[in-house]
């Protein structure tokens, strides 16, 4: 059963969505519909679901807005929009899909057996690393068909692309993977050294070299890029840095 939390500042819309999910959808679950979206963030970590559908267009916090404080989520994010304008903004968002409202009975059932088909690949995927494989502190990366080996040193941090991930190494080398940014980071062995500061980046703490606090802050890397850490991320990163 994927759980899941419905996310709309329009009760009728909600109402719907709810309903549309339990009579057509019986492998989802919806566990909380939230109007506020200032109160969206405690119950996403309180319940961890599976999935959240999110609407963009909010007062207060946008559904963009909320991406990036919720920082380091394993949570499906689908965002539902009356505005399909939203389509490009929502990859770069690093989201998994999108629904256009009315929301359409075929494309929600479509979406779901989507969702439940990426659920088993990610669980083979786990269980057999066959093309991307981490080797005491070394993270082999395969790229059409040469795997290259790195130092974890030598990784200064992971940005999302997409399905994609963009890998900033030393002495301005970058690769690309046609991974996401959850299965790259899966690729790294348990070391306190990298940490996720935004949905859209994972890095190496050992490569900061500035930090400013605003809001949610900026970090500067040593190859002096830049790199947003969301708010809920904020004191952890004090914590990790100081």
């Amino acid at each position: 059963m994927i759980t899941s939390v419905l996310i709309d500042d329009e009760k009728a819309s909600l109402d719907t969505l709810e309903w549309k999910i339990e009579n057509y959808c019986p492998n989802i679950k919806v566990i909380d519909k939230i109007g506020d979206s200032r109160l969206a963030i405690d119950s996403i970590v309180k319940n961890r679901p599976d999935c959240i559908f999110l609407d963009v267009n909010m007062p207060k916090i946008s559904g963009f807005d909320l991406i990036e404080n919720l920082g380091d989520i394993e949570s499906y994010i689908v965002l539902v929009t009356a505005y399909e304008e939203y389509a490009l903004q929502a990859i770069k968002a690093s989201v998994f899909d999108y629904l256009l409202k009315p929301v359409d009975k075929c494309d929600l059932i479509s979406l779901t057996k989507k969702m439940q088909k990426d659920l088993v690949s990610k669980s083979l995927y786990r269980s057999n690393r066959i093309h991307n494989v981490s080797i005491e502190k070394k993270i082999g990366i395969q790229v059409k068909g040469l795997i290259s080996f790195y130092e974890l040193n030598e990784v200064i941090f992971l940005k999302a692309e997409g399905s994609y991930t963009r890998i900033f190494l030393t002495n301005n080398r970058m690769e690309m993977i046609s991974k996401n940014l959850k299965e790259t980071i899966s690729l790294l062995p348990d070391n306190e050294v990298f940490f996720r500061v935004h949905n859209s980046y994972h890095i190496n703490l050992n490569h900061i070299t500035k930090y400013y606090k605003h809001q949610g802050g900026t970090l500067i890397m040593s190859n002096n890029e830049s790199v947003s850490v969301s708010r809920c991320k904020k004191t952890e990163i004090l914590k990790r840095i100081l």
